[in-house]
């Protein structure tokens, strides 16, 4: 079944890859440059736009300058003008020309007047365009206004300003002398200018400036802001742009749409003086963008630009401030006018981009097919090689440099492939080889070499040597090797042997190592070695996993009988001492004695028993290795022969441990005594401490927790043990010594104290070269402290009150019958006061009763949940006076710290004699 079967999904040619590749390319590029160019376009109509709004805003503010300059310059001129000292109307008419000259040189001027101290008002304009309007006679070019004390009349003049028509007692609708600003400049000494408003005669918006004479009298002109409106209307940026000028109010005062401006200023006809000369508002001249701009330019007091939306349609505005009297430029032009220049660039742009596509398709699939050939030929070949072959293919080579130099490496690979997998199939035989447990390993070894020796093709005639323990395995029974290479195998503890490759040619004796054995080769070289040591270790492990399994079912089946064992002695010894003392036949005291001296014997066999089994009591103490072997340097070198030496080396830097002292003194000194029954004549023992880290496979091959442990050797030249004795060398009872040399329960002692101290022993032995032993305990993380005797303790003067023997309240707790019976009763004898109970519930409910006990006597393992350490730490809580003085046959817990007693705790060991017993609790009960 294909391995792709259940992946299956659309699979699309090189070729094609390469086209779309390249349309996708042209693609994001149009795609990416449009983008460009529309932004690009889009920024420059938006800086153009924003630009020619804020030029047509300085324009305005300009021209709006320019007319108040204008109207100033006027004005001023006109009150130092002779007409103004001209005292009759005669003398005052000859003087229009002057006017008409004020009028005809000054632009935006619209009309001229003249105000007399002695009332008569003069006021000259042109009639233009308000001809029908006024009702003048043909060829009429101006019109003179006399407002006078005897009334007002009318004079039409043409251009040389003779006389044509006058019209007497014409009617003002109001009277000009009494305008605000008349008034005004009658007043001050300064020329004033007004604020934009409609003129009443010719309905024009316009300002008014006004200048008293030093005479008293005031002339004035009329200015039109009928150009500032056209200049608007020249300046706009699309057609329909709405562009305005308006005051404080939000009043227009100039538009670009000059023909509605006029209409809604004609409008106002009819109504009273005040609303006559209102501008128009922005609602009655202009859309609803125009009223929008108006709001808005109340409220601003800095140029802004914004977009804005009216009934649904979108405009981008800008409103400048001219003046600090409120006047505003207002301007706006809708959006979809000023982007059609961006949309006309882009639509370009696509027409440019789909004919470069059209030109660009064909060159692209002509050159996809071309790239695409070679890359097809390669992956033909890749297809080759995944299916393992690696026959070298017959097409031809590339042209492209690049391509060429792929197919090289493609090559390349192929050879090194063949070669790699030549080596793997030698590592999967390996594998299976050293993977078969029911096979000697010398058989293992044997299959291995011809393997190897097949599976080095580039070393020419290849010898293959295989050294392993001792044993030698060679390739065609050749020994020559020329420019050999070695790769060590690794036992758990040390290198126990290497695998050796070389050439048997003579020609290549002087090559060197790198160009007999390439780098690859090598690496298969030390895979096989890797390989052995992995089965090596794997049988080991596997073979301390059975032996300790035998050892821990035997141990846990000697500590049983041991413990039970213990308890029988402990009642015979005590019996036997007491009929020792009582009898007076010396024959019958002979008798008690021989039987206290053989309990006293099967107290020491069960207590190497218990030391098998790792169930005697610790008391274990922080200890410094190297401290403790040098102290008994003195101990060893009695116990040796003369002809033996020992050398004692201790790493400085080596850790304290926390261990029982007294049993690791026993331990040592049980090696170094076996270590000197093994050498027969004169021999040398070696002892050293030193620190080992154990991590990942090593520990756990050890059966230990990985960590740091100090390791300490026992190592002699004596006659070593063979493969079946050290297997043995453990097991309680075991002895290769003549009968009644040895009980085979050393390094069975040694075995189960280094067990029960969570650490590790092992042996490493070679017939007839020697043993090495070594002894592995866990690294204490506290520092080892010198053991210093407590200053305040001191000795119980001679003087001091002794308590009367037998005086005294006792707890007896212990759960065999038959040692409960025989040490209550003992102690009873002796004059105790005795409580005996069987387990803790039950002493338990005796300390809650009463809490006048002198002493707790507990055993250290009872029936139930609680074992004696806990019973005294209850005890203690209840009583802190309470002296407590544990026993125990063995001290067997599922949880191995609580059988660590505190440094000042009181034991008394089973069997015991009576007189340890009355002596160990009078002593307490003295201290």
């Amino acid at each position: 079944m294909d391995r792709h079967s259940g992946k299956r999904r659309l699979r699309i040619p090189l070729r094609l890859n390469i086209i779309i590749l390249f349309l996708f390319l042209f693609g994001v590029l149009g795609l990416v440059l449009g983008t460009v160019a529309s932004r690009t376009s889009q920024r420059l109509v938006d800086e153009t736009v924003s630009t020619s709004f804020l030029k047509s805003a300085d324009l305005a503010l300009l021209e709006l300058d320019q007319l108040e300059q204008t109207a100033r310059s006027a004005a001023e001129a006109l009150a130092a003008n002779p007409i103004i000292q001209a005292e009759t109307q005669e003398e005052r008419g000859q003087h229009f020309h002057q006017l008409a000259t004020v009028l005809r040189s000054v632009p935006g001027v619209s009309a001229a007047y003249v105000g007399w101290t002695d009332g008569d008002f003069l006021l000259l304009r042109p009639v233009g365009r308000h001809e029908e309007q006024l009702g003048a006679p043909p060829d009429a070019a101006w019109l003179v206004q006399w407002a006078h004390t005897q009334g007002a009349r009318f004079e039409f003049l043409d251009e040389d300003l003779d006389v044509l028509e006058t019209r007497t007692d014409v009617a003002y609708d109001f009277d000009p002398r009494e305008r605000p600003w008349y008034e005004k400049a009658r007043r001050v000494d300064e020329t004033i200018v007004t604020a934009p408003y409609v003129f009443f005669t010719t309905r024009e918006p316009g300002i008014t400036a006004a200048r008293r004479a030093p005479s008293g009298a005031v002339a004035g002109v009329d200015v039109s802001l009928w150009e500032l409106s056209q200049s608007l209307q020249a300046g706009r940026l699309v057609p329909a742009t709405e562009a305005a000028i308006l005051d404080s109010d939000g009043s227009v005062l100039a538009h670009t749409d000059l023909q509605r401006l006029k209409e809604a200023v004609q409008s106002g006809v009819g109504g009273d003086s005040h609303e006559l000369e209102a501008l128009p508002s922005a609602e009655s001249v202009g859309p609803p963008v125009l009223s929008a701009l108006s709001a808005r330019s109340r409220e601003i007091e800095e140029s802004s630009t914004e977009a804005l939306s009216i009934d649904g349609q979108d405009w981008l505005s800008t409103l400048v401030p001219l003046d600090g009297r409120g006047t505003t430029f207002v301007m706006a032009a809708p959006m979809e006018e000023i982007a059609a220049g961006p949309r006309l660039v882009r639509a370009r742009m696509l027409q440019t981009f789909g004919l470069v596509m059209l030109v660009a398709a064909p060159m692209v699939w002509l050159s996809g097919r071309a790239l695409a050939r070679p890359v097809e030929r390669l992956a033909e070949n890749v297809g080759r090689i995944a299916h393992l072959d690696f026959t070298a293919s017959a097409q031809g080579r590339s042209r492209i440099r690049e391509l060429a130099e792929l197919e090289d490496a493609l090559e390349d690979m192929r050879l090194a492939l063949r070669k790699r997998m030549s080596e793997l199939r030698c590592l999967y035989d390996v594998l299976e080889l050293t993977s078969d447990r029911s096979r000697p390993v010398g058989d293992i070894c044997r299959d291995i070499v011809p393997l190897l020796e097949k599976s080095l093709i580039q070393l020419p005639s290849p010898v293959v040597r295989l050294e392993l323990e001792g044993k030698t395995f060679l390739s065609g029974n050749r020994e020559v090797l020329a420019g050999h290479y070695r790769a060590f195998i690794q036992g758990v503890y040390k290198q126990v042997g290497f695998i050796e490759v070389g050439s048997a040619d003579p020609g290549e004796s002087d090559a060197g190592q790198d160009i007999l054995l390439p780098a690859e080769e090598r690496q298969l070289v030390d895979g096989v070695a890797t390989h052995i040591g992995r089965m090596l270790h794997s049988r080991q492990m596997a073979e301390e996993l059975t032996q300790s399994e035998r050892l821990r079912a035997l141990g846990q089946l000697t500590g049983g009988v041991a413990h039970d064992f213990n308890n029988l002695l402990t009642v015979i010894l005590g019996n036997t001492e007491i009929l020792g003392t009582r009898v007076s036949d010396p024959e019958l005291r002979e008798l008690a004695e021989t039987a206290a001296n053989a309990a006293e014997r099967g107290s020491d066999l069960t207590r190497r028993l218990l030391a098998f089994a790792g169930q005697q009591t610790l008391e274990p103490r922080l200890v410094n290795p190297n401290d403790l072997v040098s102290g008994l340097e003195t101990l060893f070198q009695r116990t040796l022969r003369e002809n033996i030496e020992i050398a004692i080396r201790c790493d400085e830097g080596t850790w304290t441990i926390h261990v029982d002292p007294v049993l690791l003194e026993v331990a040592l000194l049980n090696l170094v005594i076996n270590a000197r029954d093994a050498i027969r004549a004169k021999g040398r023992i070696r002892i050293e401490t030193g620190n080992v880290t154990f991590s990942g496979q090593a520990a756990e091959a050890l059966q230990l927790a990985a960590g740091d442990y100090v390791e300490i050797s026992v190592t002699d030249n004596g006659s070593g043990m063979t493969p079946d004795v050290e297997a043995k060398a453990f097991e309680p009872f075991f002895t290769t010594k003549e009968v009644g040399k040895g009980s085979g329960l050393g390094l069975s002692m040694v075995y189960g104290f280094v067990r029960q101290s969570r650490g590790h022993v092992g042996i490493e032995s070679t017939p007839g070269a020697g043993t090495v032993i070594r002894v592995y305990l866990p690294r204490s993380e506290a520092l080892a402290e010198a053991a210093v005797e407590t200053a305040g303790r001191q000795e119980v003067s001679s003087d001091r009150k002794r308590r009367p023997e037998g005086a005294g309240k006792l707890l007896v707790v212990e759960d065999d019958d038959l040692v409960r019976s025989y040490v209550a009763t003992q102690l009873e004898s002796l004059g105790y006061e005795v409580v005996a109970v069987r387990d803790a519930e039950q002493a338990r409910a005796r300390l809650n009763e009463t809490r006048d006990f002198d002493l707790l006597f507990t055993d250290l393992i009872m029936p139930g949940d609680t074992n004696g350490r806990q019973l005294a730490r209850e005890a203690l809580k209840l009583q802190p006076s309470l002296k407590v003085l544990y026993t125990s046959g063995y001290a067997e817990t599922e949880r191995p710290d609580e059988t660590e007693l505190p440094e000042d705790a009181e034991v008394l060991h089973k069997p015991y004699r009576r007189s340890d017993l009355v002596d160990k609790i009078g002593t307490m009960l003295l201290s």
